[in-house]
């Protein structure tokens, strides 16, 4: 089962030029990464926004480990960095990519390590990364596991993605 927590940004509150790399810095600062491993992470503005209501941009993580989305709110739910939304507007839960446009944006692999899910967003995610203490793993590699043994790896490389089969391991195939 996967669990969401989208946390929301004002964007008018925002002080640098770019409101996503000034949010992106107070999700990364605030987080330890080690404990968001094996997370998925999109990023966009709300529905609300395109349609003229409010300027929200959310930065949602997405796992299967459902203590990653307690650890998440808690971090956040004390966080008085400028930018973010008041307390009772900070967070949509469950369901958070189907109801927002949201993009990935990028994966926190086993070791901690961001991986950015766009090739044009690497440079970017390497340096946001590099101030913030997050260690940068270069460009996302999803394993999918199949039923019948092998592993097949989805990188991505801008909007594509590239399948790739790699040898099952021995003994893990069927016999």
């Amino acid at each position: 089962m996967l669990h969401e927590l989208g946390i929301l940004f004002n964007m008018d509150d925002l002080v640098e030029p770019d409101y996503q790399t000034q949010a992106w810095k107070i999700f990364m600062t605030a987080c330890d990464p080690t404990q968001l491993a094996g997370s998925t992470l999109y990023e966009g503005v709300t529905t609300e926004t395109l349609t003229s209501h409010e300027d929200t941009f959310c930065i949602a993580l997405q796992t299967q480990d459902r203590h990653v989305i307690h650890y998440l709110k808690a971090v956040f739910m004390h966080n008085e960095a400028p930018g973010l939304m008041p307390k009772e507007q900070r967070f949509i839960e469950r369901g958070v990519t189907l109801r927002y446009p949201l993009s990935i944006r990028g994966q926190i692999d086993a070791n901690g390590q961001f991986r950015s899910w766009q090739e044009a967003f690497t440079r970017r995610d390497k340096q946001l990364c590099l101030e913030t203490g997050w260690n940068f793993g270069g460009p996302a590699k999803t394993p999918i596991a199949t039923e019948h043994g092998p592993v097949l790896v989805e990188e991505a490389y801008g909007d594509e993605f590239v399948t790739t089969r790699m040898r099952p391991r021995p003994g893990s195939g069927p016999g």
